[in-house]
């Protein structure tokens, strides 16, 4: 069976080409082809846009920006938190997703509205710094 945009255009190919059809409806169905004929090509050419912009924004979520998770820590952070808090011995944080959910848990009751990707920022910071972990992302 054919997939509905063929479909489309072969009945109005069809109908296009039929003889017993005034020029006014001749007329007025071409836009609709030229449309469905458009669609398909734009929606491989935003399957290719969407692929590549998963692609490059992976790794920039994956490896965070230090030096402005450095900022974004000493603008903010510090008010809450010494640095004797991150390399105290019983300290709390005992992985980076463990660290990852504490930044963000502190970001919302901070109320300070951060993106996710200036949240990845501070914990790849606090882990360069600080922690350490293996396991970072």
């Amino acid at each position: 069976m054919p997939s509905m945009p063929s479909f489309r255009n072969s009945f109005v190919k069809t109908v296009l080409e039929s003889s017993c059809i005034t020029d006014t409806l001749r007329f007025s169905a071409r836009p609709f082809l030229a449309l469905t004929e458009t669609w398909t090509i734009d929606r491989k050419l935003f399957t290719r846009i969407f692929i590549v912009y998963l692609l490059s924004s992976s790794t920039t979520i994956i490896a965070g920006d230090i030096s402005n998770g450095e900022l974004l820590h000493n603008e903010n952070c510090v008010r809450c938190h010494k640095p004797s808090v991150y390399t105290r011995e019983n300290r709390m944080i005992n992985s980076y997703d463990a660290l990852h959910e504490r930044v963000r848990q502190c970001e919302i009751m901070a109320e300070m509205a951060w993106f996710d990707e200036e949240i990845d920022d501070v914990v790849s910071f606090l882990n360069h710094a600080y922690y350490r972990f293996e396991d970072a992302k």
